[in-house]
């Protein structure tokens, strides 16, 4: 988990020395291994990045990343899983870190929206195009990480979170119709409003481009689309093991990391199944688990029987009450 933030402005008002701090320390939470900001030399483009480190933990990976010849700037939260292998279509860039950001700037350089079709992850990232005067923003397929957006007074501001936003303006109201929406039937995360009227979040599958104060919005990924193309086994034995290997894939790209990996584990169905393929990949990983001192709502006896197959390190936290 990354923090970013920023904004664009399309009148000659300049971004104020004083909002950056503040804006910067709105999403520090999210990034704990560095804090980095970059401004426009016409201070009408600000981008901010609070970095939590996952691949290559150097200085070089900081961000916002500068492309080599300083006309784009990115600001990345997420994980590129095949980004070693779209490295290697991209050849003609001269590399100066391991990250998967900048493998992720060069690919939209080179690609532009079409990039997005290549990537397998999860991921918000905004780039900035200097020559263009233009803001290129995106959202992952299932809308994982999240990206949300202010327009205010001829100004786009985004955000990794809402409450950067009272920062820009104190005065924004809640959105009673996205409020009864949510309560009403729980449909909330796959449409575009919020509970504040005037935020909005990019929608999963989707990605913007902001310029000369105009916000044109696109999609680049849609269910239906991607289930027409997969052809399924028929028989039953052929599914299973098709299941297997998708599963198996998936934690296997998931797990690309220059830190320790942990499997948050509940004791159901879903994580003991994760532990038990992520235990296949790196015997070395560890087990976290939160239980409960009654045992009627603890699942305390379901982790301990997968934990003792899989033969993980198990750390527990008893969560009571008072916490």
């Amino acid at each position: 988990m990354c923090g970013i933030a920023g904004s664009i402005n399309f009148i000659d008002k300049r971004i104020e020395d004083k909002i950056i701090p503040k804006l910067v320390n709105s999403v520090k939470h999210r990034g704990p291994d560095n804090q980095n900001f970059w401004v426009s030399k016409k201070r009408n483009a600000l981008m901010v990045n609070t970095r939590l480190s996952i691949i290559d933990l150097t200085k070089k990976g900081n961000q916002p990343f500068e492309s080599q010849d300083k006309r784009y700037i990115i600001v990345f939260n997420g994980e590129i899983y095949n980004f070693t292998t779209l490295k290697k279509d991209l050849k003609e860039f001269e590399f100066k870190s391991d990250t998967d950001t900048e493998v992720l700037l060069y690919l939209y350089i080179k690609f532009k929206a079409k990039a997005l079709e290549m990537i397998e992850g999860m991921f918000s990232f905004a780039i900035y195009d200097k020559k263009k005067d233009e803001l290129f923003c995106a959202r992952d397929q299932y809308g994982i990480k999240p990206f949300y957006y202010y327009s205010y007074k001829n100004q786009f501001w985004f955000s990794s979170e809402i409450k950067t936003f009272f920062i820009i303006d104190k005065n924004i109201t809640k959105n009673d119709n996205a409020i009864f929406r949510y309560l009403n039937s729980e449909y909330h995360e796959h449409i575009k409003e919020t509970f504040y009227k005037d935020i909005f979040k990019i929608k999963p599958g989707h990605y913007l481009i902001v310029k000369k104060s105009k916000i044109v919005e696109k999609q680049f990924w849609k269910f239906e689309k991607k289930f027409e193309k997969t052809i399924l086994p028929k028989k039953e034995e052929e599914k299973r093991e098709y299941i297997n290997l998708l599963m198996s894939k998936a934690v296997e790209n998931s797990m690309v990391s220059d830190v320790p990996i942990s499997i948050a584990s509940s004791g159901g169905l879903d994580s003991s199944i994760l532990q038990i393929l992520a235990h296949k990949k790196n015997p070395k990983i560890d087990l976290v688990s939160w239980i409960f001192k009654n045992p009627k709502f603890s699942e305390r006896n379901f982790i301990d029987q997968i934990s003792k197959k899989t033969k993980i390190n198990s750390r527990k936290y008893c969560v009571t009450e008072d916490d």
